[in-house]
C-alpha cells in the first residue's frame, strides 16, 4: 500500500467508529463509506489541507457560540437555492450532540 492509501483508510475507519459503525470495503456497488451509522450516510474525504476561509468561517461560529450552542458554518453558493447550502460542523461536536459523544481526538 502507498502511505496515502493507508492514511485515508485509517481516517475512514476512525470516522466510522466515532459514529458507531465500521468502514466498508469499496466494492464498486455504490454504497457509502460506513455501515452501522444509521441514520447517517457518510462519504468521507481526506485532504492534505482544508481551505483557510472554510476553517475561518467555522472558527467565527465557534467564537460566537454560547456554551450551549452548536457552532455551524453555512456555506451558500451563488445562484443556488438556500436549501442547497452546506452546513459545516466539527466531527467531535457532531458526535457529542447527535451520536452520544466520543473520547476520540
Amino acid at each position: 500500500l502507498r502511505m496515502s492509501d493507508a492514511t485515508w483508510k485509517a481516517i475512514e475507519r476512525a470516522v466510522c467508529k466515532m459514529l458507531g459503525g465500521h468502514r466498508l470495503v469499496t466494492d464498486g456497488e455504490g454504497r457509502g463509506d460506513c455501515a452501522g451509522t444509521y441514520p447517517y450516510a457518510l462519504e468521507i474525504k481526506h485532504r492534505k489541507e482544508v481551505p483557510d476561509w472554510l476553517k475561518g468561517a467555522l472558527m467565527q461560529a465557534t467564537v460566537y457560540a454560547k456554551h450551549d450552542e452548536l457552532p455551524l458554518a453555512v456555506i451558500h453558493e451563488e445562484r443556488q437555492p438556500i436549501k442547497n447550502s452546506l452546513v459545516i460542523i466539527r466531527l467531535g461536536d457532531f458526535a457529542d450532540w447527535f451520536v452520544g459523544g466520543t473520547d476520540e481526538e
